[in-house]
């Protein structure tokens, strides 16, 4: 296993979520209502911050809360480690 920060170490199966999951990269990233960079910015994350994987599509992410899932939207493949 290795985390957004290259860190590596071993993880006990049971202990690992089935859960997709995202993590902010950039210090801080635009999240947008639709999967291109003309699109309205509806949020902006920041680095570390933790995300749900909700769908992806070619080089974007539509990205949703850890807790609960409500959809925040779409962010760049390049901004996130995880997907």
């Amino acid at each position: 296993f290795h985390d957004w920060q290259n860190n590596r170490g071993w993880v006990y199966k049971p202990l690992v979520s089935d859960i997709e999951t995202a993590v902010v990269v950039v210090d801080k990233a635009n999240i947008r209502n639709a999967s291109n960079t003309r699109s309205q910015v509806v949020s902006t994350a920041e680095q570390g911050e933790i995300y749900k994987i909700l769908a992806k599509k070619g080089d974007w992410v539509r990205l949703g809360y850890y807790h609960g899932g409500a959809e925040v939207g779409w962010i760049h493949s390049d901004l996130v480690f995880g997907e």
